[in-house]
C-alpha cells in the first residue's frame, strides 16, 4: 500500500480538555498547519479502513480516534452519496471501482477480451504489484469495446523502474537481455503454430503450446510495462518525490531531442520486413501469414485473405519490380544510418547525467514499440486456435473476440458446453482481470456503463469550454476540421487534410495518419504509437488530452497548437 496524494487541512483552533474538567477551544498557531499523522500512521490507519471496507463490501465513512499511538474506530457507515457507478461489489464495475473512486482512467480504448489474453498479468508480476491493486475491466457489445485501467497505478510501475535505473543503470541492460530471451522463444512458437500445423496437431498439443506462448507473452508484457507510461511531467514528479540525482534543468536541456526515435518504429520495421520477404522471393500467401501479427490490432484480426489483398495493394510495384524493393531498402538504411550518426554526435557532446537520461528515453521508445510485435503474435495465435475450435463446434469467428484465453485452455468440449453463453456475450458483457490473474464475467448494460464512465471521466479532467490540454509529441500549429475515428469501420469517413482524433493510434491507423493534417489522442506518454509515428511523419501531434474523443465532434474547426500542447475549438460543427 502506498500514499498517492495528501490533502492537509489547516485549523485555527483545537478542542482541549481543561485541567479542572470540561473542554475549551485554544488557538493552534503554526501547529494548525502541520500534518497531524505521520506517513507511517496514515498507512496503518488506511490498512485498518481497508479491512472494514472489505468486510462490508462498500466504501465507508469512518470516524476514528487515536490515543497513546493506538487507533480506535468509533463509527463506520456506508457512503450513500457516491455516484451510481459505485455499487455493491456484487457488480464487476463496482468491484473494479473499489479503491479507484478518485483515480484517473484511460477512457474507452478499444480492446477485446481476446486481446486481454496477451495483456494479462503473470503470478510473479501480480505478487510484485499486489499493493497497487492493478486490474482492468473490458466491456464489449456487438463489435464495440472499451477498456478501463487506472492511469495512476500504471504510472507507479514506471516510477519504480525509473528510480531503480537512476540508482543503478545496469538494471536496464539486464532487463532488455531478459526480454530478448523471451522474444526468441515467442518467435519460435509463433512460426510453429502455423495454420497448417494447427490443423495437424492434436488438441492437447495445441493447448500446451498456446499456454506456453501466452505465458511468455504475458511475462514480456509485464516485464516491459515500465515503458508504457513516461513523459516530462512524470520525470519532474519522480525527481522531487525521490530526491534523485537528476537536475530539472538537465531534463529541459535534452528532452526535445531525446524523445525523437533513432530506431525504426513498429511501422518502419514492418515495411522493411515485407521488402526483405519480397526480395527473398516469398509468395504472398506465406508473407501474409508471417506478417499477420503486424496488421492486426486489439479488436480485429485480419484474415489471410485480407492480408494478401493488403500486401498486394500496398506493395504492388515492389512485387512487380524487385529492383524497386532493393532501392527502397537501401534508401531506408541510408536514412537510418544518417539518423543514428547525427544522434551519436549529439549524444557524445552531453555530460554523464544527460547521457543517462537520454539512453533511458531511447530504450523505452524502442521497447514499447517492440512490445506491440510480441502482443500481436500472442493475440493472433490465440485467434487461430479459436478458429479451429469454433469451426468444430459450429460458432462464428466473430465470437472469438468475446472469449478469454483461459477458456481456450479448457479445450473444445468446454467451449461447446458454454456455447450459448458465448453467443449471449454479443448483447453486452463485462470482463474483469485482476492482478493475481483471476478473471470474471458479468452481463450488464453496455451503453449505460459507457455513458456513466464518460461522465465520470470528463468531470475528472480540468478544461475550459473552448480548449483541451495535452502533451506535445511533435511541434507545429495548424487549423482544420476534425474527424473522430475509433474503429476500422469508420476509416472510410476520413479524408486527406482532416485532423485525426482518436483514443489511441495503432498500426492499422497508418493510412489515416499519413493523410492527416495533425493528430490528437486521448492516450498520453512519449512512447505511445501516435507520438513515435508523428515524429517520423513530422506531423503536429498532441497526445494525452484524455477526453478529446468525448468532447470533439466530426466537423469541429480547431487549432492544433502543438507548440504549447493546446487544442482550441474555433467553431463547433452545425
Amino acid at each position: 500500500m502506498k500514499i498517492l496524494e495528501k490533502n492537509i487541512s489547516e485549523q485555527d483552533r483545537g478542542l482541549y480538555r481543561k485541567d479542572g474538567g470540561g473542554n475549551e477551544w485554544l488557538k493552534l498557531g503554526e501547529k494548525g498547519q502541520e500534518q497531524v499523522l505521520s506517513d507511517k500512521e496514515i498507512l496503518e490507519l488506511a490498512k485498518l479502513v481497508k479491512k472494514i471496507e472489505d468486510h462490508y463490501g462498500l466504501p465507508q465513512d469512518i470516524e476514528w480516534a487515536q490515543e497513546n499511538g493506538k487507533f480506535y474506530i468509533t463509527q463506520s457507515r456506508p457512503i450513500t452519496t457516491l455516484s451510481g457507478i459505485i455499487q455493491k461489489h456484487k457488480t464487476l464495475l463496482g468491484k473494479f471501482m473499489k479503491g479507484f473512486e478518485r483515480d484517473v482512467f484511460y477512457p474507452l480504448v478499444p480492446v477485446s477480451i481476446l486481446a486481454a489474453g496477451a495483456g494479462g498479468f503473470t503470478p510473479n508480476f501480480g505478487r510484485k504489484v499486489k499493493d497497487l491493486n492493478i486490474k482492468f475491466l473490458i466491456a464489449m457489445k456487438k463489435g464495440k469495446a472499451f477498456v478501463l485501467m487506472s492511469e495512476t497505478r500504471y504510472n507507479m510501475i514506471s516510477e519504480n523502474f525509473f528510480v531503480k535505473y537512476m540508482r543503478d543503470n545496469k538494471i536496464l541492460s539486464k532487463t532488455i537481455s531478459y526480454l530478448e530471451t523471451l522474444e526468441e522463444e515467442i518467435n519460435g512458437i509463433y512460426f510453429d503454430l502455423s495454420y497448417k500445423n494447427i490443423e495437424s496437431y492434436k488438441e492437447e498439443e495445441i493447448i500446451k503450446k498456446l499456454e506456453r506462448l501466452i505465458s511468455l507473452v504475458r511475462e514480456y508484457n509485464c516485464t516491459a510495462w515500465f515503458s508504457t507510461q513516461f513523459d516530462k511531467e512524470l520525470v519532474f514528479e519522480f525527481i522531487n518525490k525521490h530526491n534523485l540525482d537528476l537536475k530539472p534543468e538537465v531534463v529541459e536541456n535534452v528532452w526535445d531531442k531525446a524523445i525523437i526515435p533513432t530506431e525504426d518504429s513498429f511501422d518502419k520495421r514492418r515495411h522493411k520486413k515485407i521488402l526483405n520477404l519480397i526480395l527473398n522471393l516469398r509468395n504472398v500467401k506465406d508473407m501474409a501469414e508471417e506478417m499477420q501479427y503486424a496488421y492486426s490490432g486489439y479488436i480485429e484480426i485480419k484474415s489471410i485473405k485480407d492480408m494478401e489483398e493488403n500486401i498486394k495493394k500496398d506493395y504492388s510495384e515492389y512485387l512487380r519490380n524487385h529492383k524497386m524493393a532493393s532501392k527502397e531498402l537501401k534508401k531506408e538504411e541510408l536514412e537510418y544510418k544518417e539518423t543514428k550518426e547525427s544522434f551519436k554526435n549529439w549524444r557524445d557532446s552531453l555530460n554523464k547525467e544527460e547521457k543517462q537520461l537520454v539512453d533511458y528515453i531511447q530504450t523505452i521508445l524502442v521497447l514499447r514499440d517492440k512490445k506491440k510485435d510480441v502482443m500481436g503474435k500472442g493475440i493472433v495465435i490465440n485467434f487461430k486456435v479459436g478458429e479451429r475450435f469454433f469451426r468444430e463446434i459450429g460458432l462464428n469467428n466473430e465470437l472469438i473476440y468475446y472469449c478469454a484465453f483461459e477458456e481456450f485452455l479448457k479445450g473444445k468440449n468446454y467451449l461447446e458446453k458454454i456455447k450459448e453463453e458465448i453467443i449471449s456475450r454479443q448483447e453486452g458483457v463485462l470482463f474483469l482481470h485482476n492482478y493475481d490473474g483471476s478473471t470474471e464475467f458479468e452481463y450488464k448494460n453496455f451503453e449505460d456503463i459507457k455513458k456513466k464512465m464518460e461522465e465520470k471521466y470528463i468531470k475528472s479532467c480540468k478544461r475550459d469550454e473552448e480548449s483541451l490540454m495535452g502533451q506535445v509529441a511533435y511541434k507545429g500549429d495548424i487549423e482544420g476540421k476534425v474527424k473522430t475515428v475509433l474503429r476500422l469501420s469508420e476509416f472510410n469517413k476520413f479524408k486527406k487534410g482532416d485532423i485525426l482524433v482518436t483514443s489511441m493510434t495503432r498500426p492499422e491507423f497508418m493510412p489515416l495518419m499519413r493523410k492527416a493534417k495533425a493528430i490528437i489522442t486521448d492516450e498520453g506518454g512519449i512512447t505511445s504509437h501516435a507520438a513515435i509515428v508523428a515524429r517520423e511523419l513530422k506531423k503536429p501531434c498532441i497526445i494525452g488530452t484524455k477526453i478529446a474523443t468525448q468532447v470533439l465532434e466530426d466537423g469541429d474547426l480547431v487549432e492544433v497548437d502543438a507548440d504549447n500542447g493546446v487544442v482550441r475549438i474555433l467553431e463547433k460543427a452545425k
